[in-house]
């Protein structure tokens, strides 16, 4: 319920503490450069990662989520797929579940024995 009235006083073109729901052609213009730059130098990443995205997320799609899976170098890497929630995860519905999966994954990588800090 708060996300939905959020979204709908931004789409009124009032601010919330979730800002305004607009995006400006030189920002989508500067995200597709970002994109390309992340996706071209995902396969160097070695260090252990973690991916949440929410299924229900108004903003993007989880499709962008199995890609930068997909993408990454790593070979320890998990991707959570959430229900409940929207865009900004840790602060959404779903933070709890949020927190349970991120110290799920520290303290499997803790407990592995092959995992070194570098």
């Amino acid at each position: 319920r708060v996300i939905t009235r959020a979204v709908e006083e931004a789409k009124k073109g009032n601010g919330t503490k979730y800002g305004l729901f607009e995006t400006h052609v030189g920002a989508v213009h500067q995200m597709r450069l970002l994109v390309r730059q992340v996706l071209r130098k995902s396969m160097h990443v070695s260090s252990p990662a973690l991916i949440l995205h929410s299924l229900e997320d108004t903003i993007a799609k989880p499709q962008n989520a199995y890609r930068i899976f997909h993408a990454l170098g790593s070979a320890e890497k998990e991707l959570c797929l959430l229900e409940g929630g929207d865009h900004v995860l840790t602060v959404d519905l779903c933070k709890d579940e949020v927190a349970h999966v991120a110290t799920r994954f520290l303290d499997r990588l803790r407990s592995d024995a092959t995992f070194v800090a570098s």
